[in-house]
This record gives structure tokens, C-alpha cells and sequence, in this order.
């Protein structure tokens, strides 16, 4: 899949005006820079930005903790990210690492945080969205 320099430019400017904002697990972004949000939510409008398919409301794959759950090694997931069994096997031309805790049930009891571009990014508990 193809991503613009532009596009990745955008969303890391989109979350900047929102860092500090609040947990708030189930919590969808908006075009509200104070909406808080959960760490899956953060990520699918971000993996959505960077392809420019962001349409505030609406999902347009469901990228959440749970859509890579047991997913092999070499497996492909939303958005058409790879799962790799060690850091090292990111591709060096990969613009977004997400790394991943399951645990017990999913939900609330996993979570997700990432990099784009050099960027960290993550919402949980009481840091809110932080980079």
C-alpha cells in the first residue's frame, strides 16, 4: 500500500494537538481536539489517516487490539500490516510499528501502542494520549 509523505505529516499533527487528552476506553476520535480515546481507537484513525480513508464516526477496518490476536507470524492484518516474530524483522521501509499485550478475555484487559515515523504514540490508563 501506497502512503503520501503528506499523509503521515497530517496525522502526526492530528494526534500533537491532542496529546494529554484523556483515556477513555471505547472513546472514538473526533474532529473534537479534547475527545479522549482507548489505545485501539488512537491507532485505527491513525493507520486510517496515513491511507486517507479518515472519516470521523466511521471505521473503515477494524483495527483493535483483538484484530491481531493469534494471527501467524508473516500474517497480514488490517491495513495490511505484517505481524513479525522479533522487532528486528520490521521492515526498515515500514512506517508505522505496532506492538501488542493480550491478555486474559481482550478488551480491556489488552493493549496496543505504536510508532509512526519516530513518532510514539499510545493512549492508556491515567498518561491519557502521550507521544
Amino acid at each position: 500500500m501506497t502512503v503520501l509523505r503528506a499523509n503521515v505529516e497530517a496525522t502526526k499533527q492530528f494526534i500533537r494537538v491532542r496529546l494529554g487528552n484523556p483515556y477513555v476506553y471505547g472513546g472514538a476520535l473526533s474532529t473534537n481536539i479534547k475527545q479522549g480515546t482507548d489505545c485501539s481507537e488512537v491507532w485505527q484513525t491513525v493507520l486510517e489517516m496515513v491511507h486517507g480513508r479518515w472519516v470521523p464516526g466511521r471505521q473503515s477496518e477494524g483495527a483493535t487490539t483483538e484484530s491481531y490476536r493469534g494471527m501467524a507470524i508473516g500474517g497480514r492484518g488490517p491495513f495490511g500490516t505484517i505481524r513479525v516474530g522479533h522487532w528486528r524483522d520490521i521492515p526498515s521501509n515500514a512506517v508505522a510499528r505496532l506492538a501488542f499485550h493480550h491478555g486474559p478475555g481482550g478488551g480491556a484487559n489488552s493493549h496496543m501502542w505504536g510508532d509512526l515515523d519516530g513518532m510514539r504514540i499510545e493512549s492508556g490508563g491515567s498518561k491519557g494520549l502521550v507521544s
